[in-house]
């Protein structure tokens, strides 16, 4: 049986190559890939602190590394004994070449940022390797590992393993 034929079998729809989903009648129920990301992660800053912002990119740097460490192999940062302030750096670059940040983000916001990043005594310092269940646990949220990953997947134009 195709995938079509069992999605059709459970839902009454199937979907498409380009993200829609035929509903029955012909209908269509337009949800992409791109459209669901902008779900997730939308409004990831609104209403926070700007320290509170900051932990949420810092932690969505220190996610991706751990997933490319544990789901790519790729041993950079702190699993490859390097110091991980460039990589970071570079990682905010892309944020805010792509219009990701906070619309009230500047170069001061920026340096705040680095420099919670470098705090060793904090729970946002680069130094230290994160996990799902530490982002969850830090943020009381079971979808934040979730909404930080889309945010560096938007970063980095592309998902893990991909």
């Amino acid at each position: 049986m195709r995938a079509q034929d069992c999605a059709r079998g459970f839902g009454g729809s199937s979907s498409s190559a380009s993200g829609q989903s035929s509903l029955p009648g012909g209908r269509t129920q337009g949800i992409t890939g791109d459209a669901l990301l902008n779900a997730i992660s939308g409004g990831l800053f609104d209403g926070l602190s700007h320290a509170d912002a900051y932990r949420r990119i810092i932690d969505s740097y220190r996610l991706r590394v751990e997933d490319e460490y544990v789901f790519e192999q790729s041993n950079k940062g702190i699993y490859a004994g390097e110091d991980p302030n460039p990589e970071f750096r570079d990682f905010l670059n892309k944020a805010e070449a792509k219009k990701l940040l906070p619309a009230w983000w500047s170069r001061a916001k920026r340096a705040e940022c680095e420099s919670l990043s470098t705090d060793s005594r904090g729970d946002s310092y680069l130094g230290h390797a994160v996990e799902k269940h530490d982002i969850q646990e830090k943020y009381a949220d079971s979808l934040m590992p979730l909404k930080i990953r889309v945010l560096a997947e938007k970063i980095y134009g592309r998902r893990i393993g991909v």
